[in-house]
This record gives C-alpha cells, structure tokens and sequence, in this order.
C-alpha cells in the first residue's frame, strides 16, 4: 500500500551550526560540539556528544579523517584513489581491493541485481559520454555513441571474487563509478570511527544524506511547503538511523540548447526527467543511498514497491502530476506522513 501527499520535500535539521554547546562540567549530559568543513566536494557537518571536550573535539577529527579516507577510496575526481586504480587496471586481469571498497561494491552489485539494473555501479562511462565531467556545454550524445557506450555498462562486467577480495572487468571500457553511493558508506565509515573514538552519539549531514547514530539523538527530517520553507507541512522524527536523497537538482545544457539532469538511467543510457525526487530512510546510510538512486531512476510506482519490499526501508517521492501539481507519495509506514 502506498500513501499519496500533496507536499514537496526538504531535509531540515538542528539549525545550530559551527558551535559548541553544553556544559562541561556537567556530570549528567554529555558535552556537545558541532563543526563544518568542505569535503568530498560538499559541505560536511559533524555533531557530536562526548564525556568531554576534549573527547568531542577528539571524535570529530576522527569523523572528518574517515570522510577524507572514504574520498580517497571512492572518488573517481581523485587520480590517486582506489576506484581510479581499479578503472586502470581492473579491465585487464584481478585486482585486489580493500575491506571498504570490497564492502561497497558487494551491496552495490546486490542492489543492481534486486533492482533490475536501475541502480548500476558502472555508469561512469555514461557520464562522461554526456558530458557530466567537464561541466561544459556539448551535443546531445548520439543513438549510436550511447548504444557503443552501453556495451561496457552492466553489473554483469564487474566479477567480484570473495576468496581472495579481487575485481576484474570482462570489458576493456568498463569503469565504476560510486558517485551516488560514496557519501552513503562515508557516513557510515565516519559514525564508526566516532563511536570507535568515544562519541555517545552525534549526527553527520553530507551533500544530501544524513545519518543520526548512538543515544539521546533528536533530529528532525521535514516536508516541507515549496512557497515557504520556514513553515514545513510535516516532520520525519529521527533519533537514530539515515535519511538519504535524489532528485534532479543540477542540470546541464547542450549546445543545441536542450537541458537534461544528471542522473541517468544506465538501463537505457539515457538521463532520467520525471522531475521528482526521492528520500529514503533506513539505518544504513550506505543502503539509503543506493536505495535512493534505485528509486529515483525506477519512478514513482516501481520505486515505492521497491522500497516497500526491502525490509527497515521507508521513503517518499516527489513528483509533478499530469494535471501539473506537485505530488509527494511515501510507503504506508514512512513516519511523519500519516
């Protein structure tokens, strides 16, 4: 079953920033401490509750490392990362690859698998065919260009061997691309390592994901009026767990003046326009961002039965209606919208 709301979505949270609060001689509450800094080319925001200062301070920097680490795993802008060497390499024999990546690629082929392809974790060669990487104005590409291109795109090209952790292409063109999955497994990596440090608990927001971890957390994930955003319509509670989102939000114009999003859809080659956008909420960040891009790309019906059929999984999707009202569907136990 599935709910119909006539709402547009955001994500809102705590809006203290780049502050410290509490009291840190309290034996009682924990001390709290919130930082911002660029990384993964988006804006990353840490809170975090610790015994102490110092422990705070302490959990965050080990937050940040572990993001900085999971860009120099998954980043495909990074010519020293572990996917560029695997995109080097991997089209002519086995490599060897680490736990993270060696984690990230086994759910992403599971999702691929379950999905039917929408979600697909070699898209990179598309992206480059339209033009995503240069941020550049370029031709529409052609039928035939995509037709060659999706010859090295498929799940199915990637041969993943448990036994002793390796990868190998069964295309010389073939190239992964996690860039609608990195920032999932980066929050999970970072709340890890936090909680490794001491963290009682805290929040992480990356570009468009955001994962609440540990005890006494209260965040709040809000739908929200289009016309005013001060004033949302509903509230998605969130003491513990991820909220991730896709939508088309970027979009890149062509020479011939046509304008298209910039995520594709890897079954056809070509970029998805229903102009909707999609929030899961799960307790993995990693399985709510490739959840996310499934859904986005499956549409409104397939997506939410999508979701509806995966276990802890709950999500809402924004899309324009025929008559050309804006329309916002969730799973029927997607908290906040009843």
């Amino acid at each position: 079953m599935i709910k119909t709301l006539a709402l547009v979505l955001c994500l809102a949270t705590n809006p203290c920033f780049g502050m410290a609060v509490g009291d840190d001689s309290s034996a009682e509450k924990p001390y709290q401490y919130e930082e911002a800094r660029f990384l993964m080319g988006t804006l990353a925001r840490i809170q975090v509750s610790a015994s102490s200062q110092a422990e705070a301070h302490k959990c965050a920097d080990a937050g940040f490392r572990a993001l900085d680490l999971a860009d120099s795993v998954f980043s495909t802008w990074r010519a020293d990362s572990e996917i560029s060497h695997i995109n080097d390499q991997a089209g002519q024999g086995p490599v060897p690859i680490s736990d993270a990546m060696a984690e990230v690629l086994v759910a992403a082929l599971e999702i691929s698998s379950r999905s039917g392809g929408a979600f697909d974790p070699t898209v990179l060669p598309l992206v480059e065919l339209w033009g995503f990487r240069n941020r550049q104005p370029s031709p529409s590409p052609s039928k035939q260009a995509v037709d060659h291109c999706l010859d090295a795109v498929g799940a199915h090209l990637v041969h993943f061997q448990k036994a002793n952790q390796t990868v190998e292409f069964s295309h010389p063109r073939t190239r992964l691309d996690f860039g609608g999955i990195a920032k999932g497994a980066a929050l999970d990596q970072a709340a890890a390592a936090m909680m490794k440090n001491g963290a009682t608990g805290g929040m992480i927001d990356l570009g468009g994901g955001l994962l609440v971890f540990g005890q006494g957390q209260k965040h709040q994930v809000g739908v929200v009026n289009p016309l005013d955003s001060n004033h949302p319509l509903a509230n998605i509670p969130l003491s513990k767990g991820s909220v991730a989102t896709s939508g088309q939000y970027e979009r890149f114009r062509g020479h011939d003046e046509k304008t298209w999003g910039h995520i594709l859809d890897p079954r056809t080659g070509q970029p998805c326009d229903q102009g909707l956008s999609v929030t899961v909420i799960t307790d993995s960040a990693l399985l709510a961002d490739i959840l996310a891009t499934a859904c986005f790309v499956l549409g409104p019906e397939d997506g939410l039965e999508f979701l509806e059929r995966t276990p802890g999984c709950e999500g809402l999707m924004l899309f324009e209606s025929p008559d050309g009202s804006m329309q916002l569907r969730s799973t029927v136990n997607c908290p906040g919208t009843h």
